[in-house]
């Protein structure tokens, strides 16, 4: 994983920003099969561009208040098994409930590739060039 300069400062703003449009849960990225299906524009002094709303984030940095933890969690990402993480079926349930779930954009969190789940190194790791000025964990 890499996490951009700041980013759990700038993850915490959008997401105290975002609750007001609606938003029960943000990510520091989505997954990456699902598609926005909505944009909420950042106020003009953000660090960030917009919020957008998703069927589902994945489960790395995912802001939610105590209420929302409360009611759908707890959330284990490994209930099903390694690599069956239970995150979209926990943010699906917020959606149903005509809640709004998003992830900051552009991504503070960034998933790098490097790494599979059982901590082996992925087909071409060779090729991901770290980003200047991302910190990697």
């Amino acid at each position: 994983m890499a996490f951009t300069p700041h980013w759990n400062t700038t993850l915490i703003d959008a997401y105290c920003w975002s609750k007001t449009q609606g938003v029960r849960l943000l990510g520091g990225q989505n997954h990456p099969y699902h598609q926005h299906t909505d944009s909420i524009d950042a106020p003009p002094h953000s660090a960030w561009q917009e919020v957008r709303i998703y069927g589902a984030v994945a489960g790395t940095s995912q802001l939610m208040t105590f209420e929302t933890w409360d009611k759908y969690g707890p959330l284990d990402a490994h209930a099903a098994g390694v690599c069956q993480s239970e995150d979209h079926k926990f943010c699906q349930q917020i959606v149903k409930d005509g809640y709004r779930v998003g992830a900051i954009w552009p991504h503070v969190v960034i998933d790098c590739g490097i790494h599979q789940t059982d901590g082996s190194l992925s087909v071409g790791h060779e090729a991901k060039a770290r980003v200047e000025g991302i910190i990697y964990g």
